[in-house]
């Protein structure tokens, strides 16, 4: 589903409704999830809740994919449950 198509409200990549969460605002369900990577680096974190898009998130955090959480293929799942619009399902993410 797209952001801008009927129902778009509902995909992960909406933006402009703000998630907040450990004292960080993010601007929509993906910028949390792509953030729930990097726990150990509240400066990544910082610029992913600060991203100007869904997208924009994505693309910050698979900017250092070096640092991604070492244990993210076990817990994604878990991440994509926590964080409201997430419904890749397994294969995806």
């Amino acid at each position: 589903m797209k952001s801008r198509e009927q129902h778009g409200d509902l995909s992960n990549m909406t933006f402009g409704y703000p998630l907040h969460v450990n004292s960080m605002t993010f601007q929509g369900p993906e910028g949390l999830y792509q953030a729930l990577k990097f726990p150990g680096s509240p400066e990544t974190q910082q610029r992913i809740a600060q991203a100007g898009s869904g997208i924009e998130a994505k693309k910050i955090a698979y900017g250092d994919k070096a640092n991604f959480r070492p244990d993210w293929e076990q817990v994604r799942i878990h991440a994509m449950a926590f964080t409201p619009g997430r419904q890749d399902g397994p294969a995806s993410g």
